[in-house]
Order: structure tokens, then C-alpha cells, then sequence
């Protein structure tokens, strides 16, 4: 009988209302990895309509209804056990690449079996698509890597691979429940081309109804991309209609507010430690 292949590379994206991006977010992806499991938790908002206008066979969608945050590690975890592949790629609804950044890093992984991960570097996003956050900003912390940092191409046959940890804090453990960015150097590589984050950007105007959403918005004024700077080739491609179109630029009442609101948050950060990881 003959073996049956396997997926070299299969996302994973669980989504709840993400109609601002999540369109450059799949097809950002689309023509590297072998299918996109696509998950929605309960949007009311036009993210399932979007998910299915994209016309292949790759995009595997699914409704699973509403989760709270228990229910969110679990839908992952069911991804995960329905998945047989070599590697899998944690692509939110948030999350754009650069066709150079994931194309080198999915070659990496290829190459390297036995490593438990890729570490990729992302900018993440204020404000408008032309503002990006201080690096420093961020407190993520993989082996020696500290600040915008994240695995995102996982290898499946690590042994015991599962995810633990409520939404928010969630992380891809081992069979002896050592999370991955907790693992020897060794076990992974820093692949130094990033992708973008919208996280603290608009996402859906149900925002505000959805899980762990809407205090990630940040009034930052952040820092202008220089006139030359390169965006992901999704964001240049004609889009439907329906998309919405990614070069808004913020607004007056944006940048006020953001005067007033980060030299606070700033201050607070001083007096209370942001926590490493998670949020």
C-alpha cells in the first residue's frame, strides 16, 4: 500500500472577527504552505464571508461556534490533533508576511527536522499602517531572544506537542511539558526577517465583542517608516470591494489622544513590570 504524504506545511488560524486584515493575512500566505485550516469562533462581523470568497482548495474553513478563553486553547489543541504534517504555521487573522520572510523560513525548517522551531521577528503595527512600535516595546522572550519575537513555524513531530495555557498566554509545550520558547538554543533558529502585526491596529468594528480585543488597542504615536520602506506584496494587490483598504492613515483625534494616553501608559509601565510573555 502505498504511504500517504503528509502536508509539509499546514497553518493554523483561529479567528474571531478579523474583517480588517484577515484577507492579506491568508493571502499573504497562501501560495508557501500546503492548506490553511481556518477556524472561526462565533464572528459577527464579515470574517467568515471573507475567509470563503478566497476561491482554493487550500483554505479549509470551519465555524465552531463562540469559545471562551479555555475554550480557545482547546479549539487549538483540536487543530493540532487534526493535523498531519511535518510543520504547522500559527497564522492569526493579524498577522501579514512578507513572501522573502515566510518563503526563507518554511526553507529552514525544511532543512533543519529535527529543530522544534523557527523564531521569526515581527513589527508590530500603531496607529496607522505607516507607524511601527519600538521593538523594546515588546517583552516576548524565546532562549536568548528578548522583545518582538515569536514561533510561528512549529515542527508537529516534536514529541507530545500540545498546547497548554488559557488564551493569551498560550504556548506549544513538549511531552514533558516544557513550553518550546523555554527549550535549549539548540532546538531552534532565528530566521531575522520579520512580518507585520495589526494587533494594535482596528481589527473588526466588533471589536469590543471580542475575546482579549479591545485593550489591545494602543494610542502610540510610534514611528514613521521611512519613504522608502517595503510593504508585504499582499498589501499592493488589487482586493476585493468588500476589503477594507490598508493605507488609512490615523486620525487628528488619533494622534491627540496618543499625546495624551502614552506618556501614561509609560509611566505605569515603570511602576508595574509588563509581563514577559503573553498578556
Amino acid at each position: 500500500m502505498p504511504s500517504i504524504k503528509t502536508h509539509k506545511v499546514v497553518a493554523h488560524t483561529l479567528v474571531k472577527n478579523e474583517s480588517r486584515w484577515i484577507w492579506y493575512a491568508l493571502n499573504s500566505v497562501l501560495n508557501l504552505v500546503d492548506e490553511i485550516m481556518v477556524w472561526d469562533t462565533g464572528s459577527t462581523d464579515t470574517t467568515p464571508d471573507i475567509v470563503q470568497s478566497i476561491r482554493s482548495s487550500k483554505v479549509k474553513f470551519r465555524s465552531i461556534g463562540s469559545v471562551d478563553a479555555a475554550g480557545h486553547t482547546a479549539a487549538r489543541q483540536s487543530m493540532l490533533d487534526e493535523t498531519d504534517s511535518d510543520w504547522i504555521l500559527i497564522l492569526d487573522g493579524d498577522e501579514i508576511w512578507y513572501r522573502d520572510s515566510l518563503s526563507v523560513a518554511i526553507q529552514t525548517a525544511v532543512n533543519n527536522p529535527k529543530l522544534s522551531a523557527i523564531v521569526s521577528p515581527f513589527i508590530n503595527l500603531v496607529g496607522d499602517i505607516y507607524h511601527f512600535q519600538n521593538p523594546n516595546r515588546s517583552h516576548y522572550q524565546i532562549g536568548p531572544f528578548k522583545g518582538a519575537y515569536n514561533l510561528r513555524l512549529i515542527n508537529r513531530k516534536v514529541p507530545g506537542l500540545h498546547v497548554g495555557n488559557l488564551h493569551g498566554r498560550q504556548e506549544y509545550r513538549n511531552s514533558e511539558e516544557v513550553a518550546l520558547q523555554n527549550l535549549s538554543p539548540e532546538n531552534y533558529l532565528l530566521v531575522d526577517k520579520p512580518y507585520l502585526h495589526t494587533t494594535h491596529l482596528a481589527r473588526s468594528k466588533e471589536d469590543a465583542l471580542t475575546l482579549k480585543r479591545s485593550f489591545k488597542h494602543r494610542h502610540e504615536l510610534g514611528q514613521s517608516f521611512p519613504s522608502d520602506f517595503v510593504y508585504p506584496e499582499v498589501l499592493y494587490l488589487p482586493h476585493p470591494a468588500t476589503i477594507a483598504d490598508p493605507w488609512t492613515r490615523r486620525s487628528p483625534t488619533f494622534v491627540a489622544r496618543s499625546l495624551v494616553y502614552e506618556p501614561l501608559r509609560l509611566a505605569k509601565n515603570l511602576i508595574i513590570k509588563p509581563a514577559s510573555t503573553g498578556y
